[in-house]
């Protein structure tokens, strides 16, 4: 029999099982947040909530949340074997472990207990433990001690161009406390403007700049470096730029925070990008070189590569990092958690918060919105078209050169009667 019937607590009284809890609660343990102290902090914090750990264990048990501990997700051992069999088939190249697949999957609402997802992959792909062995391949460790007071003390960038052989580079933003606040694809990394104007969405979406900037010395940092000196002069005229510099230019390998998550990125979904793009290329009829099979080839592309970063992102900032305690700054927790509230891991937020409409007015006559265009506005409509007229299959990197193979015809009809002169606008962001 129970001694509190009621539900009650000495947090705030009885606690409504309401489907808004239960999803709230379910949202923060899809996200990677298993401590219960944090997942409380959440609560009471976005929800106004306040409950002990213990009436947290009672609720997560009466609402039926699902967690990988407790079992209850409900799957028959054929549709565990289908969920792990579909996150394979986006690994090609086996560079995603059973933890990987077990995120990536409660980022669906799906919570596998590791040891079943481990069994799985040992039957379907046994090879990709071998691969992803230590010994295996020798690798370039980026080492060296990465300190940090709290979010936006620092923000590393820096280009990738790993992938330019398939047409893809990418402008890459990490807090040095931590999380990844962007990987943009770019027609190229290399264009000040584009560049610039990544860093400038990054600002706006955060409501503000952080105490310093560092990347390397690339040409192309130009900008940035004007653009964050003089936003911080605006926004912080009392901090001393002699104490506190807000721009830093450093060696590439020095510049570890975002140098280290490119090659988590390469193995984890940057050479799976690569492979399915080869792969298919082959038999899709594209020819390197032809402005409009490269045009094409981005309509359809970008967005999904930009999606599956986007997603890789997301995963990377939802994996919790294991207990440091010698380690200064954050661990035991999420990216995103110890971003949120740095406070708990003896950091603090030191974000320059300034007025978001001038940086509102800066983009919106900044040179660089068009330098992140892949083609020109008159080709979408084209392409729209074309894609209409073969009845609008379903975009997935997996059938993306197929749809590009289907679309050849139909768009060289309609672009057909266009002057030399606009084909040559096609992939010209691309050129340094």
């Amino acid at each position: 029999m129970s001694h509190n019937p009621e539900g009650n607590n000495q947090h705030g009284g009885k606690i409504e099982r309401t489907p808004e809890l239960a999803n709230a609660i379910q949202g923060y343990l899809n996200r990677n947040i298993k401590n219960y102290d944090h997942i409380r902090n959440l609560l009471s914090v976005e929800h106004n909530i306040d409950m002990s750990k213990r009436s947290l264990t009672r609720v997560i048990g009466d609402l039926q949340i699902q967690t990988a501990r407790l079992r209850n997700h409900g799957l028959s051992v054929e549709e565990i074997v289908q969920c792990v069999r579909e996150k394979l088939i986006l690994d090609p190249t086996c560079g995603r472990g059973p933890a990987y697949i077990q995120e990536s999957l409660k980022l669906e609402g799906i919570h596998i207990p590791i040891n079943d997802i481990r069994a799985v992959m040992k039957m379907l792909e046994p090879e990709g433990f071998l691969i992803r062995h230590p010994d295996f391949h020798r690798r370039n460790v980026h080492t060296g001690k990465v300190v940090s007071i709290g979010p936006n003390e620092t923000w590393a960038l820096d280009g990738h161009e790993k992938l330019t052989a398939i047409g893809i580079s990418i402008y890459g933003i990490r807090d040095r406390w931590g999380k990844v606040l962007k990987f943009q694809v770019v027609p190229n990394a290399r264009n000040e403007y584009a560049v610039e104007y990544a860093y400038l969405r990054v600002v706006f979406e955060s409501g503000g700049i952080p105490l310093t900037v560092s990347t390397d010395k690339g040409t192309e940092t130009g900008g940035i470096y004007a653009r964050q000196v003089s936003l911080r002069a605006t926004f912080a005229p009392e901090i001393d730029a002699n104490e506190i510099p807000p721009f830093i230019f450093i060696k590439s390998t020095r510049n570890i925070s975002i140098e280290r998550v490119w090659s988590t990125f390469l193995k984890k979904e940057g050479r799976n990008l690569q492979k399915i793009w080869n792969d298919g290329e082959k038999i899709s009829g594209f020819i390197k070189g032809n402005r409009i099979h490269r045009a094409l080839a981005d309509w359809i592309w970008i967005p999904l590569a930009q999606a599956s970063i986007d997603a890789f992102v997301e995963s990377f900032n939802n994996h919790k990092v294991r207990r440091q305690p010698e380690k200064q700054g954050p661990s035991d927790a999420p990216y995103w958690y110890t971003h949120q509230f740095p406070e708990e891991f003896g950091g603090e937020n030191v974000l320059i918060k300034g007025d978001m409409k001038l940086i509102e007015e800066i983009m919106e006559n900044h040179p660089g919105r068009e330098a992140m265009k892949f083609y020109p506005d008159w080709f979408a409509p084209l392409a729209e078209e074309a894609y209409a007229k073969i009845m609008k299959p379903k975009l997935t990197l997996k059938t993306a050169w197929r749809v590009f193979a289907q679309m050849l015809v139909p768009l060289d009809v309609l672009i057909r009667d266009l002057d030399f002169a606009r084909i040559e606008q096609l992939a010209i962001n691309r050129e340094e």
